[in-house]
């Protein structure tokens, strides 16, 4: 099978182009460009486009891969129950950005059962559904879309498959439709199910599938990476600088860390130094330190309390959420980088002074790439653990085969004992018998026969049979 790697894809990097309200949909965007990038479809429909997030990063990465793609996006731009009802300016909004992508983009404004029978059995490659949320809304979806699926390059995404309020019923749906096929549900952003329906997708697809299911560290990746994408683009709409980068001390003074028993000071050079002062009467329990507000690979150079060095390789406490760790350099995969610090048993009195010294050893975009590489390597290893469990447990199942053999073995050779013994106690039996009525033999047996009713009006005449 065609492996998948992330470094072979960087569109999972690119920035999106637009990005309107609402934004559940948004921290999907890294995958849609993806999965244009290995599916390569030949005729995209989206059923639901709304605001348009989703369908126009699937248009810029059409554009940006010049991939042979006829984009189709349906909606009546007039709202439902779970959208909202709104106006017409969205859809003169979407219709003015669709003008970008003209020469491989169409609009369809009308209901989905109307816009059906404009495409043939087995022409889409790629569907969205992304429609009215409820359970038999979007059953009526997929059984009226799936035949015009392909049966050979077909996928189907749902969106919103994590949500269960206010009457959503795809989550029901994507857990009946996907029951015992090839299909992923990618947790963050509400929800999205992907189910392959196709028969010949490529291999790095089908790979891709593969690993998720495997391992956490794709959905934590395309998690992170929407969520960055989401926010940098924000910022940048909003034409507000994006905030300088902070390291942050949390207390746990009894009532678990809160923004309000937290501290933060700038990062500006490669290696820092931070230290805290606190009051004497401050009852700090525990100690997390965020080392960056963002993917982020550190080398941890000191950690002090009170003024005594805690030993790096002891003072990091399990909670600590790096994704790898290389003596003293740690890898964080996440926005949210933690190290929870151990605190020696042997600290003498309240803590009044901690201090952090540690160097950022790669520039954000640099480290953006390292860490995508390390998911490789980490996915990659757990690959071949996985590979290596199989075939563990081939041996095993092959060895429990043998043993089921030898049993079934023992159990026909019993059997044929079992047999064997009634048959000796049907002989006993029939002997015992012969010697009851003093018979030399069976063979004489029809000698015998005849003289046995008279033998029997003899015993009644005599009041009985004759006792030796």
């Amino acid at each position: 099978m065609g492996r998948f790697t992330l470094e072979n894809h960087p569109i999972v990097f690119d920035p999106v182009q637009r990005l309107e309200n609402p934004l559940s949909w948004a921290t999907h965007i890294p995958f849609a460009m993806l999965l244009v990038d290995l599916l390569r479809p030949r005729v995209l429909v989206e059923l639901g486009v709304h605001t348009g997030n989703s369908y126009f990063a699937f248009c810029q990465a059409v554009r940006r891969l010049g991939a042979p793609t006829r984009c189709h996006g349906v909606d009546t731009w007039q709202g439902d129950t779970h959208a909202g009802f709104y106006d017409d300016a969205i859809y003169q909004d979407v219709a003015g950005h669709n003008q970008r992508f003209a020469d491989f983009s169409t609009l369809h404004r009308r209901p989905f059962d109307q816009a059906a029978p404009e495409f043939g059995a087995g022409q889409i490659e790629l569907l969205h559904i992304d429609g009215l949320h409820t359970y038999e809304a979007v059953a009526h979806d997929y059984e009226t879309w799936a035949p015009r699926v392909s049966p050979t390059a077909g996928v189907i995404l749902f969106h919103d498959t994590q949500v269960r309020e206010r009457g959503f019923g795809v989550w029901r749906f994507w857990r009946e439709i996907s029951e015992g096929r090839v299909a992923y549900e990618f947790k963050h952003g509400s929800g999205l199910g992907v189910l392959a329906v196709g028969t010949a997708l490529p291999e790095p697809f089908l790979d891709l599938l593969d690993q998720a299911s495997r391992s956490p560290f794709l959905e934590d990746f395309f998690a992170s990476r929407g969520t960055e994408l989401v926010a940098s683009h924000v910022l940048a709409r909003d034409c507000r600088p994006r905030p300088e980068r902070q390291a942050r001390l949390y207390v746990d003074t009894g009532l678990g860390y809160n923004e309000k028993e937290s501290f933060a000071k700038a990062i500006t050079a490669k290696t820092m130094a931070f230290s805290w002062d606190f009051p004497e009467d401050l009852p700090v329990k525990h100690l997390r330190f965020d080392p960056a507000d963002d993917l982020c690979i550190v080398r941890l150079r000191r950690v002090a309390v009170n003024g005594q060095d805690l030993p790096l390789a002891d003072c990091l406490e399990p909670e600590t959420n790096f994704l790898k760790q290389n003596w003293d350099i740690l890898f964080f995969g996440t926005l949210d980088p933690q190290i929870h610090v151990r605190l020696p048993a042997t600290l003498e009195g309240p803590i009044a002074r901690v201090a952090f010294e540690l160097e950022y050893l790669l520039e954000e975009e640099a480290c953006y790439h390292r860490i995508v590489a390390l998911y490789d390597e980490i996915l990659r290893q757990q690959a071949c653990d996985m590979r290596h469990k199989d075939a563990t447990l081939a041996q095993t199942t092959g060895e429990l085969d043998q043993l089921k053999a030898a049993f079934a073995r023992e159990t026909a050779a019993f059997e044929k004992a079992r047999q064997q013994h009634l048959a000796n106690e049907i002989e006993l039996r029939t002997e015992l018998s012969r010697r009851k009525y003093h018979l030399p033999n069976p063979k004489f047996w029809k000698i015998a026969q005849p003289l046995r009713p008279l033998k029997a009006k003899l015993e009644e005449f005599f009041g009985g049979p004759k006792r030796p």
